[in-house]
């Protein structure tokens, strides 16, 4: 009889040009054992998901996890030799009780009074995923913008364990984890003290460090903002991040930490695939009802969702019938159905005016 023990598999593959990333675990549960993958471009955000609906017994589960690797090695993937391989948590999914600070949208009208006001700093805004990282005793742990525990890059767990006991919160951009506020220190809570305090702590603990060696990356606040803004322009970047310098963390929607993004995105919720590499997004309306938001291209290297999937679609502006200029994102498996609404677009595309003429009379 085998022994019963978490197992793991981090395959890739490069079929027809792909560069792909398939993790297998098998992992206790409280019940019982379950089957839970991750895949995706090497060096993108995986998608997860599980191939037990409910735990089962270790056999059962055994079985369905060779059976998986089996499957994927039959199409073409491989035992990875480089990469990015991610960690087996059997407490993935579980409620953490973390509540983060999310950011308030702001027009570039209330932006230009932000670059003049010396009460605030900004940051670039990085276009990943939320992640908070906190570490006990060595031990890492991720999680999402929902409070739930994640599966994070092995390679973080060397990185972070240096620290002893801390918490940080960033976004994860690939194999990088790029850090802007510090929540916790040395059993110590910070989230009461201003951000200012805390980014001071941040920066302090960073640079006893070597960050360069690891996957770690500083987002750097500047007191300077409308050269800033400037840089972000030019180089196409999402936009900035206003931080009230002494304000503190609070959870949930805040006024104090506020985003100005030159393009906007947001969650929709597929409707049906097309023909060719694209499918119909929508949104739910007021009353809950989905309306459809036209048509997104699917890049070649990303899977084509399927309806009811909830996907993250970058835009120039919304015109009231569909997205101008959209740009595929990938899926978003961190935010409920109901909060793929309406209420999320920002940029919406102003009317166009009617030349004035100038009254001449007849000759």
């Amino acid at each position: 009889m085998a022994q019963e023990s978490s197992q793991s598999r981090h395959l890739w593959s490069t079929v027809a040009g792909a560069d792909k990333l398939y993790n297998v675990f098998l992992r206790p549960k409280a019940s019982g054992w379950v089957v839970d993958y991750s895949n995706g471009k090497r060096g993108g955000i995986p998608q997860t998901g599980t191939k037990t609906a409910q735990p089962v017994a270790y056999a059962e589960a055994l079985k369905i996890f060779d059976a998986l690797v089996r499957s994927k090695i039959k199409s073409g993937y491989g035992e990875i030799d480089s990469g990015q391989a991610y960690t087996a948590s059997e407490f993935a999914g579980r409620a953490t009780g973390l509540e983060v600070q999310l950011l308030t949208a702001i027009d570039e009208a209330r932006c230009m009074e932000l670059v003049a006001d010396d009460g605030w700093v900004a940051q670039i805004k990085e276009n990943g995923e939320r992640r908070p990282v906190f570490v006990k005793d060595g031990v890492v742990t991720g999680s999402n913008r929902s409070g739930l525990l994640v599966d994070i890059p092995e390679a973080w767990t060397a990185d972070f364990s240096q620290f002893g006991n801390a918490g940080f919160d960033g976004e994860h951009v690939g194999e990088k984890y790029f850090v802007f506020d510090l929540l916790e220190l040395n059993g110590e809570d910070l989230r009461s003290l201003p951000f200012a305090a805390r980014y001071l702590r941040l920066t302090q603990l960073l640079e006893n460090r070597i960050i360069g060696r690891t996957h770690i990356r500083l987002v750097k606040a500047h007191a300077t903002k409308e050269r800033l803004l400037n840089y972000v322009r030019q180089h196409n970047l999402e936009g900035l991040v206003f931080k009230r310098l002494m304000a503190p963390y609070g959870a949930g929607r805040s006024e104090d930490a506020l985003k100005f993004k030159l393009t906007d995105s947001v969650t929709c919720i597929v409707v049906r695939r097309n023909q060719q590499r694209s499918v119909v997004v929508g949104l739910l309306n007021g009353q809950g009802v989905l309306r459809e938001c036209g048509n997104v291209t699917i890049p070649s290297d990303y899977a084509v969702p399927d309806p009811d999937d909830l996907v993250e679609v970058r835009f120039l502006y919304f015109t009231g019938k569909a997205f101008e200029q959209p740009v595929y994102q990938g899926k978003r498996t961190d935010i409920p159905r109901e909060d793929a609404r309406f209420g999320q677009i920002k940029r919406v595309k102003p009317p166009i005016k009617e030349p004035v003429v100038m009254y001449q009379p007849a000759a």
